[in-house]
């Protein structure tokens, strides 16, 4: 099924494509079509700030995200509680 985002639709065939990166999920083509309805609308969002049409579409978004999204620098103290909750990882 195809779904539709303010007037653009993504196919069927895309989602099935994306559906491929989200095998493990318990819903592959829902969160398929989750993930490209998203993308979807952040390139929306970044033609409305008139962000470089000539960019690719990873860069466009890249660009909104840096410019719209504020990401706040963790204290050492948040990072040494993360280390010591994840230390398998490490």
């Amino acid at each position: 099924m195809d779904v539709t985002v303010n007037g653009v639709t993504i196919c069927q065939s895309a989602i099935a494509d994306e559906a491929r990166c989200h095998a493990g999920a318990p819903a592959p083509e829902h969160e398929a079509a989750c993930a490209l309805a998203i993308r979807e609308l952040l390139l929306q969002r970044a033609r409305s700030f008139d962000i470089d049409q000539t960019l690719e579409d990873d860069d466009r978004i890249e660009r909104l995200l840096e410019s719209e999204a504020q990401v706040r620098e963790p204290g050492e103290d948040e990072c040494l509680r993360y280390y010591e909750s994840h230390q398998g990882e490490f």
